[in-house]
């Protein structure tokens, strides 16, 4: 998933709830089993994506020099 909020709407709780809305729609599809996302590793827009997708109960999967990888099981 990706987004981006404007600075003056920042800390809203925006991207949360746009974040949730993709899932939710993503897990009512029967065929999608996990939904992934990607931050940067530094930076303030990589830490607030990280606290978005901490809330939203993401684990993350992977690491590379610059980025982490972020996967959310659909709930059984």
């Amino acid at each position: 998933i990706g987004y981006g909020i404007i600075k003056e709407e920042r800390k809203k709780g925006l991207a949360t709830e746009f974040a949730q809305a993709l899932i939710t729609h993503a897990f009512a599809d029967p065929r999608v089993l996990r939904v992934e996302a990607g931050t940067l590793k530094e930076g303030d827009d990589a830490l607030a994506s990280m606290r978005v997708l901490e809330k939203l109960g993401f684990c993350r999967t992977e690491e590379t020099s610059e980025s982490f990888r972020w996967a959310l099981a659909k709930p059984s």
